[in-house]
């Protein structure tokens, strides 16, 4: 009987692995069947850069880093097959360091895609963003949420602003890890399984190698706070730690060091050029935030504008480089919370999506500077991060989990179309409040690129509000079609 589990249970997994597969052939479809791709001409001799002569795909954030890494990538493969180790680069001046440098992620196991022809450099991409959803859709079955809960969840967060606006950047392989790390803590809270520490071991090692430094320690951060809460909530919210609990705890410990203990060998030398080196942010970084405007992107991500054309002439200080999950996300997040409530059988996850939905919140008050939320940013080592610009790994993840609660608990709980009525009223009015500071950006007072007129910019705004109305509505609808089939 156990074996047929099992095996089912396997199934489950390659269809969940196809149909993500599948969507992801979907989403990039214009890389996979028209010859574009992500990868950016940049000023560098062709031989060495391994142009080729593609369309370049816009959508993406341009940032000094991923311009700067796949060059030295390749530069690292080209050692690599020579024979010679990828340690230094002998090309900068009289030289540099190759592997410690942590933009590179030189040894992280993503940079096997790497020795493919330059023109396949969107293939490593794919299974990025593939790995991203796949590795939420485990965590989400762990949290015992059905197959098409999980399946929506990790398709959420692969497509979210945290993944998609990141595709060249070093900081994207630290975030598609990151489900990894929490399913192998959920699986040792609820089993103790000795066997999970190596997993969670690895999935440590494979954050620690993927090198950008910020978002790991966001990451680091972000999964300490769900540790606390299930360990809170493994007891029913008492105080006492028992022996379960202890054994929890020991055995993420270990998990944990066992993890640092597999990467020491790239941790010393990062560590060894950091105290040779000028960090490249001061303190006080961590308190850096943007205008209010900035949170309406979360849900309507290009109201601004293309990522690289803005109608908005102070765009560079108000996109929220945090990365979008869309209003679909926001109805069905705020769905996911009211049904767990109402759900009082379920006495270990009740408050689950409550509590993903709330760091969420957290953070992205902290990226517009809400007074004591701000404070954090005084934190040592946290008052050296841009919060502004990493908060990916955590704010769509939140927002993906309490959907997948909210499309896995509709068909079991009984919810009125009233109160989904006024759910989607909620939507849209948090979607026009949210939409006032924009306001003053397309008055008869306002600036606008020489590119654009107000009635250009007006017309624009206008479509991409109805557009986000509309899926609202289709979410509504999709909403009340489930609960009727209950």
């Amino acid at each position: 009987m156990q074996k047929i589990i099992e095996n089912e249970e396997k199934r489950v997994f390659v269809k969940a692995g196809i149909i993500l597969a599948l969507v992801v052939i979907a989403a990039f479809s214009p890389v996979v069947f028209l010859d574009q791709t992500y990868y950016r001409n940049t000023p560098i001799p062709p031989e060495f850069l391994g142009h080729e002569n593609k369309t370049t795909v816009f959508g993406i954030t341009a940032d000094y880093s991923d311009i700067g890494t796949w060059p030295n990538v390749k530069l690292a493969t080209d050692l690599i097959l020579s024979g010679t180790t990828p340690l230094w680069n002998p090309n900068v001046g009289v030289g540099a360091p190759l592997a410690a440098e942590t933009n590179f992620h030189i040894f992280s196991p993503y940079n096997l895609g790497f020795f493919l022809p330059p023109s396949l450099w969107d293939i490593p991409i794919f299974i990025g963003v593939w790995i991203a959803g796949f590795f939420t859709f485990l965590f989400l079955r762990s949290l015992n949420l059905k197959f098409v809960a999980a399946v929506t969840g990790g398709i959420c967060f692969m497509l979210s602003g945290g993944i998609t606006w990141f595709l060249t950047n070093p900081n994207f392989l630290v975030v598609m890890i990151t489900p990894l790390v929490l399913y192998s803590l959920e699986k040792i809270i609820q089993s103790r399984d000795p066997k999970f520490i190596a997993v969670i071991s690895i999935s440590f090692l494979l954050t620690i190698l993927a090198g950008h430094i910020e978002t790991i320690v966001l990451q680091f951060l972000f999964v300490g706070i769900y540790f606390v809460y299930r360990i809170t909530i493994k007891g029913n919210f008492k105080k006492r730690i028992d022996k379960q609990k202890l054994v929890i705890i020991f055995f993420c410990i270990v998990g944990f060091v066992g993890g640092l203990g597999l990467s020491a060998f790239y941790i010393f030398p990062v560590g060894e050029l950091m105290d040779n080196n000028i960090l490249e942010h001061e303190q006080g970084t961590g308190l850096a935030h943007y205008s209010s405007i900035n949170v309406v992107t979360s849900f309507i991500p290009y109201i601004f504008g293309q990522l690289h054309a803005y109608w908005i002439v102070s765009a560079a200080g108000l996109i929220g480089f945090w990365g979008y999950v869309g209003i679909f996300a926001l109805f069905f997040s705020i769905v996911g919370v009211y049904t767990s409530l109402k759900n009082k059988k379920d006495k270990i996850h009740r408050y689950t999506p409550l509590f993903f939905l709330c760091v969420s919140i957290f953070f992205i008050m902290k990226t517009i500077g809400v007074p004591v939320v701000n404070w954090i940013g005084f934190i040592p080592i946290l008052d050296l991060l841009l919060f502004t610009n990493y908060s990916g790994v955590i704010i769509p993840f939140g927002f993906a989990v309490s959907v997948a609660f909210g499309i896995n608990l509709l068909p079991k709980i009984q919810v009125s179309k009233k109160i989904l009525s006024f759910i989607f009223i909620f939507t849209i009015t948090l979607l026009l409040v949210l939409l006032i500071p924009l306001y003053f950006h397309l008055d008869q007072n306002a600036e606008f690129p020489e590119y654009v007129t107000a009635s250009d910019a007006r017309n624009y705004v206008g479509f991409q509000i109805l557009q986000a109305i509309l899926f609202a509505t289709i979410a509504y609808i999709i909403a009340i079609a489930i609960t009727k089939n209950r």
